[in-house]
């Protein structure tokens, strides 16, 4: 494959989501330093891409647009989809990569209608019985079978790319560190003082994979007894209140005040991160941040935390309760399976917050 060819890839997801498929990005500048790589992604995925030197353009959609067949009846849905058709189709393309798992007959059928607009030789991507319009396919092994980072270089090896490097890729622009260290500031924490960010949130999408916030308290106030000051991060709606309002000792509440690249400069500073299943764990990854990860239905084999450096991978423990149904019950398999998990929610349950306490010890960060 010639080394000025045209990559477009398409990852029309959330925050974690998109980060996790920046070492497959990382590959194909690698191979093809010379490529025009074009990131299909959400407004959050080309916010995080800002600046970054693995993308030269981005298109940008709602990543659930065209989610089901009556979305498509409402004249905003069809005007943004025939307007994304068309820019799609006018563009002339070498190669497509696919980062997306055909999980449902109407995924499948949405990004079949996708990809048909593109014109491309090469449309590579995860087959699971539904990906006959793709071509390079790689077998879809289930989810958890790999890491959904390994699925994404798998693909673009597919075409050829690799990269020594399959860490996660984060760019944070001078703007932001200011941002950070300027909200540091006007919340009492001095440059040199350590903090550790706890996030209680999981986002929108399955509300099941919070850890009780009156956990995330009791681990707060054993870090701040330990000197650590604890900073609360996410976004509105991520149960920072209810952590502040539970805990004994004083927490810094920066929820909802930090941009995206903000929020990774904060991480980025943070001796430490506790938190659960989220994009924001994902920042926290990527930002190089000692963690403990908190993992209840989801598939942790699937969605932990990517850091493949030995060092580094040290500096990240998850703690993924037991399940006496075998789960977990979230991605198995080739589906997504019950969203928001059991009702009994035993995973999560089961972690008790002197084992949190007792995994931050292990990490030796203070």
């Amino acid at each position: 494959m010639r080394i000025d060819r045209r990559f477009l890839v398409i990852k029309l997801a959330d925050l974690g989501d998109v980060l996790l498929a920046t070492p497959a990005l990382r590959a194909l500048r690698h191979t093809y330093p010379l490529a025009h790589v074009t990131l299909f992604t959400s407004p959050i995925g080309a916010e995080l891409m800002r600046g970054s030197p693995l993308v030269d353009a981005t298109i940008v959609a709602d990543r659930h647009l065209a989610d089901s067949l009556a979305s498509l009846a409402q004249p905003r849905v069809l005007l943004s989809v025939m307007g994304l058709s068309a820019r799609l189709h006018r563009q002339d393309y070498d190669a497509v990569l696919l980062l997306h798992h055909l999980s449902t007959p109407f995924g499948a059928l949405k990004w079949r209608a996708i990809t048909s607009l593109v014109r491309a030789p090469l449309k590579a991507g995860l087959d699971n019985g539904r990906g006959s319009f793709l071509n390079p396919r790689l077998t879809d092994q289930g989810f958890g079978a790999m890491h959904e980072a390994e699925y994404a270089l798998a693909i673009a090896a597919a075409l050829g790319a690799s990269s020594p490097d399959r860490s996660l890729s984060l760019t944070i622009p001078p703007e932001a560190e200011e941002e950070a260290k300027r909200l540091l500031t006007q919340h009492g924490l001095p440059p040199n003082q350590p903090f550790a960010c706890i996030h209680a949130g999981s986002g929108g999408y399955s509300l099941a994979r919070r850890w009780p916030a009156q956990r995330f308290a009791v681990v707060g106030d054993a870090l701040d007894a330990a000197g650590l000051r604890v900073v609360l991060v996410g976004g509105n709606g991520d149960s920072a209140s209810e952590v502040r309002s539970s805990m004994k000792r004083h927490a810094v509440d920066l929820s909802g005040l930090t941009s995206i690249l903000g929020l990774a400069a904060l991480l980025r500073l943070s001796t430490l991160f506790v938190g659960n299943d989220s994009g924001v764990m994902h920042l926290a990854a990527a930002a190089n941040c000692p963690m403990v990860a908190i993992f209840g239905p989801s598939n942790a084999k699937a969605w932990g935390p990517w850091r493949p450096e030995a060092e580094a991978a040290r500096q990240m423990i998850v703690l993924a309760g037991p399940c006496p149904e075998g789960g977990p019950c979230l991605y198995t398999g080739h589906s997504v399976g019950l969203r928001e998990g059991c009702a009994q929610r035993h995973c999560l349950q089961s972690i008790t917050p002197d084992q949190v306490i007792a995994a931050i010890r292990d990490l030796h960060v203070f």
